[in-house]
């Protein structure tokens, strides 16, 4: 039921199928704003019309050019709009490596456009650098250290390739870890997105596994009881 004072909704879910999903139950006047810069194309695409964008802050004209081309009825147009959106990803996944908006907070900063200061109980973003990598037989020689823990998103950061996990820089620096590691008789660990991650990097030596977020576990949970309701 569309209740009528209701007129638009930001859906950050990430389930793109929510969109033809509103769209017709609610009818194409229900404005539709997506609040993932990463999937804004598809989310047009299937019947949004924008953005309540985090990039937009430090990319205002590409961002606006974007969104323009992107429900452009010309074919050259759109094409530009894919090419500017290719051109953004990497920097939407910069600026969702931590908790918003400690991430876009410190590239204004560096844009001179404000300070990088966060409120509590938000922190200002950190950086797992690449002396940390380049020092890690001395770091896992210090007694007491148990486990040597690889946080991915900072590490592909500090190495410049941010959020590109399978590239060979990020691949030979976890490695790196491991074998200091092991030479030095303690856990090397890493953060994990998905069980095939923790496949692949059980069998390349890590013993200390982590998976996923409280917050991604209980929305997985949540999800599968309300198709469970539903099917009832």
């Amino acid at each position: 039921i569309w209740i009528k004072k209701y007129c638009w909704v930001k859906d950050a879910t990430g389930d793109l199928n929510r969109v033809n999903q509103q769209k017709n139950k609610m009818g194409k006047d229900f404005i539709q704003l997506t609040g993932e810069d990463g999937n804004v194309l598809e989310f047009n695409k299937r019947g949004g019309i924008g953005c309540i964008s985090v990039t937009a802050n430090i990319a205002p004209k590409q961002c606006s050019d974007f969104q323009k081309y992107s429900l452009s009825k010309s074919d050259n147009e759109y094409k530009e709009a894919e090419r500017i959106n290719d051109l953004l990803q990497p920097v939407h996944k910069s600026l969702f490596i931590e908790s918003n908006p400690s991430p876009v907070k410190y590239a204004a900063n560096l844009l001179n456009l404000c300070s990088d200061d966060v409120r509590l109980p938000l922190v200002k973003i950190t950086n797992e650098t690449k002396q940390a990598v380049e020092n890690i037989h001395e770091i896992a020689s210090v007694k007491g250290v148990d486990v040597a823990l690889i946080g991915p998103n900072d590490l592909s950061i500090s190495l410049g390739i941010p959020g590109e996990y399978k590239n060979p820089i990020y691949l030979d620096a976890v490695e790196k870890v491991i074998q200091e590691c092991n030479n030095s008789g303690i856990s090397a660990g890493i953060h994990n997105r998905s069980i095939e991650d923790i496949a692949y990097w059980k069998k390349r030596g890590i013993r200390f596994l982590l998976y996923s977020t409280d917050s991604a576990l209980l929305l997985e949970s949540a999800s599968r009881s309300v198709k469970e309701l539903k099917s009832l």
